[in-house]
């Protein structure tokens, strides 16, 4: 569950180890929000994790779940999801 800020945002993240071509992508229905902003931080030096960040204009916290899943951009199947259910309260 992820709940959506007073002005009408959400912010998912999710850790990255930046290697080995695999990116974080977010599949958004288009009746729930649109995308903001997506950010990947670096913490720490080389070969230190990272994370992405996607931040959401929420319009229909209902319209649907959220996903981020993780994979490589040339290939069809992701090997980690993450699904996230929205909400106002």
């Amino acid at each position: 569950m992820a709940k959506v800020s007073d002005d009408g945002t959400v912010i998912l993240t999710a850790p990255a180890d930046g290697v080995g071509g695999f990116r974080w992508q977010l599949e958004l229905p288009a009746r729930v929000g649109t995308l903001v902003r997506r950010q990947q931080t670096v913490a720490g030096g080389m070969g230190a994790g990272s994370e992405a960040t996607f931040v959401v204009k929420v319009d229909d916290p209902d319209g649907g779940p959220v996903h981020l899943v993780k994979k490589r951009p040339w290939e069809q199947q992701p090997i980690e999801v993450l699904e996230y259910k929205l909400s106002r309260d």
